[in-house]
């Protein structure tokens, strides 16, 4: 048997005809980082295309998880601390419209199948989300609370969600007609108003929560 380093992120053991891939960050529950990603990934293509490899098993270490995603923790903390990382991840996208792109430019197949998947997404969501991720990576945790539950409140006034609802889980035509049906169309005081106060006492404040408990 072959085996790397123990000490690195990624382990890779090899066994005659199995190759075997461990996530090595248990501290982490083993959440992947861009550094993972980037040795893994050639790994994974190389023994997809050998014909010497028959079985791949993927593990985590320790024994609290497997893995717990994606690092959601390092990847806000490299983006407070300014390394770069955050600008290597998000592709030098300042925009879903820059992300998609990107993408084009990539002219590979997962990036097709990405551009593919986004291309049935609600336009205002995608938008949403992107603003969600920016200003909740600057926030605090409760200020992520009440902004969170901003979004849900808007969400349910506004169109794509129930029609979301309607073409996926109601009539299951899964056509959906999303209302602006195009990220041209979406304003930007349409995406405002999904972050802005809900008035008349109706924000929900994390402080007042604990409170009440």
């Amino acid at each position: 048997m072959i085996r790397n380093s123990s000490t690195s992120s990624i382990i890779v053991e090899k066994e005659g005809s199995k190759r075997i891939l461990t996530l090595n960050r248990p501290k982490a529950l083993n959440a992947l980082n861009l550094d993972m990603v980037r040795e893994m990934y050639p790994r994974l293509r190389e023994w997809e295309d050998s014909g010497d490899v028959d079985l791949i098993i993927l593990k985590g270490a320790g024994e609290k998880a497997f893995c717990a995603g994606g690092d959601v923790l390092g990847y806000g903390m490299k983006y407070r601390n300014n390394d770069g990382q955050t600008t290597k991840f998000m592709d030098n996208a300042g925009s879903v419209e820059e992300i998609l792109g990107n993408l084009r430019k990539e002219n590979s197949k997962w990036a097709q199948d990405q551009l593919n998947t986004l291309s049935k997404m609600s336009p205002t969501s995608m938008k949403v989300t992107f603003k969600q991720i920016e200003n909740g990576a600057k926030m605090s945790f409760s200020k992520v609370f009440t902004m969170e539950y901003r979004l849900t409140q808007r969400a349910l006034e506004d169109h794509d969600f129930h029609e979301g609802c309607r073409a996926i889980l109601i009539d299951k035509d899964k056509n959906p007609k999303w209302k602006p049906a195009t990220l041209e169309e979406v304003s930007d005081e349409h995406i405002e108003r999904y972050f802005s106060p809900l008035g008349h006492g109706q924000d929900l404040f994390l402080d007042d929560l604990t409170a009440r408990i």
